[in-house]
């Protein structure tokens, strides 16, 4: 059973009073009121969706990689620094070692020149013992005597002299090594603080990028915003153009300024014409086809002929 069959069963009391041509032209009714009277809604327009942008994209680094990034940097400074106290270091021990050598030297060049006088004074002091024919007195071998022990004064003296220069030297040479680690700490010090400076201006460097592409990125979603939302307001004020529209031009075929009423009117009169005036009557007054597709003029014509008691 179809639903307009129930809707007439509902209509009429329970029995079916209406008859089969009266059902075939409230359909054909429908469909005619359907296609010629107000018509559908206007379709909702729908403009282009709005462009998206291309975000910018900034790739940054965390708080370790910069810091590595700053060593590499600073690593031709930090080898440098290491390599010219190293460097200093080694001329200064190549300059005390050269000291050292000269010294030694210069003390062996004074050893053999005291060894070698002295034994011209033996064999000048040989020659004048044995003129006096006293080469075999005890005279002789005291002043022999005294010669060795002067020259042995003398070379101990050059070697004592020797022992100090050398002993100073080795306590510079034994300060490098203080002044070697004081030197690097200072300078361990200096490249802290220029490494330290170095990754603070990369992550500020950093930091100012990634403000701009967020700052750059947020006035994309905000002009995308603005733009939809002025696609949304073009839509809604299209559509309430074309309602506004349809509106007016079912008032005029309200006031019959369309001349379809005629035509609808007599469909109408037709199917209710097949039905006994009791039906018709309640056709009429509770089917709402009737009301919602006449104009006033045309509606109180079929109400004088089918809607009073």
């Amino acid at each position: 059973m179809s639903a307009f069959t129930d809707f007439l069963k509902d209509l009429f009391g329970g029995a079916k009073k209406s008859t089969d041509e009266y059902e075939a032209a409230r359909r054909e009714l429908e469909s005619y009121v359907q296609e010629n009277s107000r018509g559908p809604l206007p379709e909702k327009v729908t403009l282009p969706e709005t462009p998206k942008y291309e975000r910018l994209e900034y790739e940054s680094k965390s708080d370790d990689e910069l810091a590595s990034q700053a060593e590499k940097e600073l690593a031709d400074y930090y080898n440098s620094g290491k390599n010219g106290i190293d460097a200093e270091i080694d001329a200064l021990m190549k300059k005390y070692d050269a000291r050292k050598t000269s010294a030694a030297n210069s003390a062996n060049e004074k050893t053999s020149s005291v060894y070698a006088a002295y034994s011209a004074a033996k064999e000048n002091t040989a020659n004048d013992v044995l003129k006096r024919g006293l080469a075999r007195s005890s005279i002789a071998a005291l002043r022999e005597s005294e010669l060795d022990e002067s020259a042995a004064k003398e070379a101990a003296a050059i070697s004592k002299r020797l022992y100090d220069t050398v002993n100073e030297i080795d306590g510079e040479i034994a300060d490098l090594g203080v002044k070697r680690e004081k030197a690097l700490s200072d300078f361990n010090i200096a490249y802290a603080s220029k490494l330290t400076a170095k990754i603070g201006d990369l992550k500020s460097e950093r930091d100012k990028k990634l403000a701009e592409a967020l700052k750059y990125n947020n006035s994309l979603s905000e002009k995308e915003y603005k733009q939809e939302v002025d696609r949304k307001s073009k839509e809604s004020d299209l559509y309430t153009k074309a309602l506004s529209q349809k509106q007016t031009e079912n008032e005029l075929k309200k006031s019959g300024g369309n001349s379809d009423y005629s035509s609808t009117y007599e469909r109408m009169r037709n199917a209710l014409s097949k039905l006994d005036p009791s039906d018709a009557r309640k056709a009429f007054a509770y089917d709402p086809i009737y009301r919602d597709n006449l104009n006033d003029y045309y509606y109180y014509k079929l109400y004088d002929e089918f809607g009073r008691r």
